[in-house]
C-alpha cells in the first residue's frame, strides 16, 4: 500500500464506492487530494467531475475544502472532521464520528454515531447503537436510533425515535417542530422562558414536572401543559417516565439536573483531547527520529540506491500507517469519553433521589405505626452523613411512630 498524491481541477466531489475497513477523511487547504492505504489492485479513478475510490482496506483521506463527500460503504469505523462541504453516508459497519462538518445526511450506521459542531441540518435514517449529538445549527431528525440518544445544543427543530432513553437539552422555537419518541425514558432540560405546549405520553404512567420552580409529579398516562404564550407543540411520548425541567431549576424529590455536572463533562472532555493531541505530536516526532536513524543505519550497508528507495518507502509507509492508526484510535477514545460523560449523566439523573424532611415528617404523621429496622437504620445512616441533625432524627423516629 502506498500514499498518493491527486491534483484537483475541476472535481467537485469525491466519491468512495467502497472502503473495506476503517475510513478517516479530513480537509485541508491545499489544492490536492492526498490518499494513504491504497494498493495496486484498488480503485482510483479520476473524471472530470469527481474523485472514485474503491479499497479493500484501511483507507485515509485529506480532501481540498471545497469538494462534498460521499461514503457509499464502509465496512469498519469511520471518522470525518472539518467538512465545510456537504457530506452523505450510507452502509458504514462500525461507528460513525463526525466533528466540524456542514449539513451531513446519514444512512445506516451499524454501530454508535457521535456528532459535534454540525454547521447545518443533520438527518440520520438508521443507527444500530447509540448516538451523541452535540452542537447543531439547524435540523435533527432520525428514523430510529437503537440506543440510547443524547441530544444537546440543538438551534433548530427536533424529530426522534430511539429504542432506548433520550435526554434532550434544547429550546424550543415557534417557526420549528418538535417530536421525540423513546422506547424507554426521556428526560428533557428547557428554558425558564419558553414559549411552547408541551403534549406528554407515558406508558408507565409518571411525569414529572419542575416549571418555573414548581415541582410536581403526574400520576397520568397523558398530560398537556402550556409554557409563556404557547406557540410550537413539543411531543413527548416514552415508554417510561418523562421528565421535563426548566434550564436552572432542580427537581424535589424526584429528579434533578446538575448544570455543575454538565459543564464539568465538557472540561473533563477539552482536557482529554488536549492530552491526546500532546500524545499524538510526541508519537509523530518519536516516529521521525526513528526513521531518521534507520535511514542513516541504512547508509552502512552496501546496497544499491533502487534497494535503498524500496526500504526508505517501505520505512516512510510503516510510518504513516502508524500514525493514522493512533489518530483514529485518539479520535475514537475522544468520542467514547464523551458517550460515557453523558451515559453516566442519564444514570445519574435516573437514580438520584433528594430528601425533603417536611414530606416524609408529613407521610409518617398520617402513617401512624411502628418504625421499621430498615427505616430506623436508614434515619441512623443519614444521621452518620450528617444529611440530618440529631433532632430531626428524632422528629422522624418520633413522626413513624405516630407520636406528638
Amino acid at each position: 500500500m502506498t500514499q498518493k498524491t491527486i491534483a484537483v481541477k475541476k472535481q467537485s466531489r469525491i466519491l468512495i464506492q467502497n472502503a473495506g475497513g476503517d475510513l478517516s477523511l479530513k480537509s485541508w487547504k491545499r489544492p490536492e487530494i492526498r490518499l494513504q492505504g491504497v494498493g495496486e489492485h484498488d480503485r482510483v479513478e479520476k473524471t472530470a467531475q469527481e474523485l472514485i475510490l474503491e479499497v479493500a482496506g484501511d483507507l485515509a483521506i485529506y480532501t481540498p475544502h471545497q469538494l462534498a463527500v460521499e461514503v457509499n460503504n464502509a465496512g469498519g469505523d469511520a471518522s470525518l472532521a472539518n467538512l465545510p462541504s456537504p457530506l452523505s453516508v450510507k452502509n458504514l459497519g462500525g461507528d460513525l464520528s463526525l466533528r466540524d462538518v456542514k449539513t451531513a445526511a446519514i444512512s445506516n450506521v451499524g454501530g454508535d454515531l457521535f456528532a459535534k459542531h454540525v454547521r447545518g441540518d443533520l438527518t440520520i435514517k438508521h443507527v444500530g447503537g447509540d448516538c451523541l449529538v452535540n452542537d447543531v445549527d439547524g435540523q435533527y431528525a432520525d428514523q430510529g436510533i437503537g440506543g440510547d440518544l443524547h441530544l444537546s445544543k440543538i438551534a433548530g427543530g427536533i424529530e426522534t425515535t430511539a429504542g432506548g432513553d433520550i435526554q434532550a437539552i434544547f429550546s424550543p422555537v415557534s417557526w420549528q417542530a418538535y417530536d421525540l419518541r423513546a422506547g424507554k425514558s426521556i428526560y428533557a432540560q428547557i428554558p425558564e422562558d419558553t414559549n411552547a405546549v408541551f403534549k406528554i405520553k407515558s406508558d408507565q404512567g409518571a411525569i414529572h414536572l419542575n416549571i418555573d420552580g414548581e415541582s410536581q409529579t403526574i400520576q397520568e398516562k397523558e398530560y398537556e401543559f402550556e409554557m409563556g404564550e404557547g406557540g410550537t407543540q413539543v411531543l413527548l411520548s416514552a415508554g417510561g417516565e418523562v421528565m421535563v425541567s426548566t434550564e436552572t431549576q432542580k427537581w424535589s424529590p424526584e429528579f434533578s439536573f446538575d448544570a455543575d455536572f454538565e459543564g464539568l463533562a465538557e472540561q473533563i472532555s477539552q482536557q482529554t483531547t488536549v492530552q491526546i493531541q500532546n500524545q499524538l505530536s510526541s508519537l509523530e516526532k518519536n516516529l521521525k527520529e526513528n526513521l531518521s536513524n534507520v535511514a542513516k543505519s541504512l547508509e552502512s550497508f552496501d546496497l544499491s540506491e533502487e534497494k535503498m528507495e524500496q526500504v526508505r518507502a517501505k520505512i516512510e509507509e510503516a510510518g504513516l500507517r502508524a500514525a493514522q492508526k493512533a489518530q483514529k484510535a485518539a479520535q475514537k477514545a475522544e468520542a467514547k469519553l464523551e458517550y460515557k460523560i453523558a451515559k453516566a449523566q442519564r444514570k445519574a439523573r435516573r437514580e438520584r433521589k433528594s430528601f425533603n424532611l417536611e414530606d416524609f415528617l408529613a407521610q409518617g404523621a398520617e402513617e401512624k405505626g411502628s418504625v421499621t429496622e430498615d427505616e430506623r437504620l436508614m434515619i441512623l445512616n443519614m444521621l452518620e452523613e450528617k444529611k440530618i441533625s440529631a433532632q430531626q432524627a428524632d422528629e422522624l423516629l418520633a413522626a413513624l411512630e405516630g407520636k406528638e
